[in-house]
This record gives C-alpha cells, sequence and structure tokens, in this order.
C-alpha cells in the first residue's frame, strides 16, 4: 500500500430524499451523513492499496474526525 493522500468527495442532495419526510424536519439524519462520508473512505483504502494486500480481514470505523452539519 502507498501512504498519503487526500480525497474530496461530493454528494449531491436530493431536495425530495426520503429521509427529510421520514424525521419531522428538513435536516439531514447523521446516519446519513456518516454514510456519505464513510464510503469514500472505503474507496479511498481501496485505490491506495491497502485492503487489498491485508491478509486478514479489515473493518472501517469512524473513531475521530470533525464534521460541519449546514442547515
Amino acid at each position: 500500500p502507498t501512504s498519503g493522500g487526500t480525497l474530496e468527495a461530493e454528494y449531491q442532495i436530493p431536495p425530495d430524499a426520503w429521509y427529510f419526510s421520514e424525521n419531522g424536519n428538513r435536516t439531514m439524519p447523521y446516519a446519513v451523513l456518516l454514510e456519505a462520508a464513510l464510503q469514500p473512505c472505503g474507496w479511498f483504502a481501496s485505490y491506495k492499496g491497502s485492503v487489498l494486500q491485508s491478509g486478514e480481514e479489515l473493518y472501517f470505523r469512524n473513531l475521530d474526525g470533525t464534521a460541519t452539519q449546514h442547515r
């Protein structure tokens, strides 16, 4: 695997997304925001080779970081 690198991901939020009508307000649930952030992380790890060259099963865990949710 190679080290270092950056990744920028975007998520086009549909104005009629199911989670807006299901939670009683127009706020994206944190679980959806987290999933939108973690999927690119898994892709990036595969792209950099860490997943493909490991001899053991790997798991992704969100243990640290910061996020800003704009309303």
